[in-house]
């Protein structure tokens, strides 16, 4: 009988041990094999969703805080960037004065410079509206100083992000960025529910809403300009002491008087003449030949001196200052200043030259002189003229437009010092006025502009402490009288503006002196 070897393993054997762990090999291989590309494409996507979930997070705050206020949200989506101040303001569409105080002082730039550092504690800005600057007196801002300019805009800022709630909670007075001098710039707010007071102590004013708010920066609307004595107190030196000065100044003007010849300006040489008339008549009297003498050499001198001004509107080209007061017809002491301190040949020669940048006249009228206190002129020294007519020339063409943005006090020919020569321009709408401490006037017309020279009528003669002041020595007119009329002419001015008189009137001691000797000849020989 044969039989069949029986086989190592058996069947149940093979199903119940080998299969099965061959079976857990296989399965964990395809698993090893599956899992690898998955857990990578889980750990990518768990990174992914993460980096995403962070980057839009910063992306979603601005929308939420700016929701503050109903203005405040076109601001927040407009910079992709860092915050801009004039981007915030300029869409707001009410803000184009304080825009243009932020721009002329570099504040904007300072803030924007400022809100791009992670580490900035962000600004606080109250920004009043055009309104508000339109209520201020007029030619306020036309007469700041750029220091005083930039304070104004300083005092409106605060260098910390404050909401509407924290101002309840803030300590008075609050830092600006005008100075960290509480007692100039005291700025006082006090929150109350949703409204907000602040007060400086000069200006009473209110929040009227959010411009807007992001956590960085805050712009708040409010109706009236923000003032403080620091601001005021720069400005207060000029005008304060000069109105008292002239009180103390006019003694020397009361003796004026007395050092001139006559009450009238025109009346000094005639003074000198009618010293003389006794002894003209009694040589006319006595013998007609030698004052018809007389007569013809003081017509000779009259004609000789009435040929030399005609000489002088000669130049041709660029305008000459001289003709054009001339034409208008009344302006013929400020005429007579101008040739006697040679101003007029100054003007004219730099009109000449093509880089020269023009000038400014301001005109007084001959009645403006008349204006004046007798003997005013005549009690002025030769320094004290030219100071006078150098005060009323600016060294730059004005047309009556830029008069809305000078920068005040204007530098006048009389010298770069403007607290002796103060010189300031206020306009409002198209009229044009102007203060020195001493005198207020106003632009009456405008008699010659053609882009390099201005000249503008005034109705007053404009002075200032640094013409009054060198008066100190008035000593010298009082000798006067001891040396006789002939030095007076020289220093007097004749209504008329026509100087050449006065030269003629020194030579008649001269002529009379002439005439004596010629009458005693004739006596002789007859």
């Amino acid at each position: 009988m044969h039989t069949h070897p029986k086989p190592l393993l058996s069947t149940n054997f093979w199903k119940q041990q080998i299969l099965p762990l061959y079976a857990k090999r296989a399965l964990k291989k395809r698993m090893k094999q599956l899992l690898s590309p998955t857990l990578l494409l889980l750990i990518l996507f768990l990174l992914c969703t993460t980096t995403y979930g962070q980057s839009l997070a910063p992306a979603a705050a601005p929308s939420g805080a700016a929701t503050t206020s109903g203005q405040s949200s076109p601001p927040a989506s407009s910079p992709s960037g860092p915050t801009d101040i004039d981007v915030i303001l300029g869409k707001a569409g009410k803000f184009t004065t304080f825009i243009g105080l932020l721009k002329s002082t570099q504040m904007d730039s300072q803030i924007n410079s400022e809100l791009q550092k992670k580490s900035n504690p962000g600004f606080t800005i109250f920004a009043p509206t055009d309104s508000a600057f339109a209520d201020l007196k007029t030619g306020t801002l036309n007469s700041y100083t750029d220091e005083q300019k930039a304070a104004l805009t300083k005092f409106h800022v605060l260098h910390s992000f404050l909401t509407v709630s924290q101002f309840q909670t803030v300590s008075n007075p609050l830092h600006t960025e005008a100075a960290a001098n509480t007692e100039d710039f005291p700025l006082n707010v006090i929150g109350n529910g949703t409204q907000v007071n602040i007060t400086t102590g000069l200006v009473n004013t209110t929040v009227d809403s959010t411009v807007y708010s992001d956590g960085q920066i805050a712009v708040y609307e409010i109706s009236q300009v923000l003032l403080a004595q620091g601001i005021l107190r720069p400005q207060a030196p000029a005008p304060a002491p000069l109105p008292a000065k002239p009180k103390k100044a006019t003694p020397l003007n009361s003796q004026a008087p007395s050092t001139s010849t006559t009450v009238s300006v025109d009346s000094s040489g005639a003074t000198g003449t009618l010293h003389y008339a006794p002894l003209v008549v009694s040589i006319g009297v006595a013998l007609f030949f030698p004052f018809l003498i007389l007569l013809i050499f003081f017509h000779l001198c009259t004609k000789t001196s009435g040929q030399s001004p005609a000489s002088a509107p000669a130049p041709s080209g660029p305008p000459d200052i001289t003709a054009v007061l001339r034409k208008a017809g009344k302006y013929t002491t400020f005429i007579g200043l101008l040739k006697s301190t040679q101003m007029d040949v100054q003007i004219n020669s730099e009109l000449q030259k093509k880089s020269d940048p023009g000038f400014t006249i301001f005109a007084p009228t001959d009645d403006a002189f008349s204006n004046l206190k007798p003997g005013t002129l005549n009690s002025f020294t030769d320094q004290q003229k030219a100071a006078l007519t150098q005060f009323h020339v600016v060294p730059s063409y004005l047309s009556n437009s830029q008069f809305q943005t000078v920068s005040n006090p204007l530098r006048t020919e009389a010298g770069g010092d403007t607290v002796e020569f103060p010189l300031n321009i206020t306009t409002n709408g198209t009229q044009v006025s102007m203060t020195t401490g001493l005198v207020n006037t106003t632009v009456d017309d405008t008699v010659y502009v053609d882009g390099q020279l201005a000249v503008y009528e005034i109705g007053e003669v404009l002075l200032a402490q640094g013409i009054l002041r060198p008066p100190a020595p008035p000593p010298l007119p009082p000798k006067s009288k001891n040396a006789s009329s002939p030095n007076a002419p020289s220093g007097s001015i004749s209504s008329s503006g026509d100087f050449s008189d006065a030269t003629c009137l020194r030579y008649a001691p001269t002529a009379i002196s002439y005439g004596v000797a010629i009458l005693v000849a004739l006596t002789l020989w007859l």
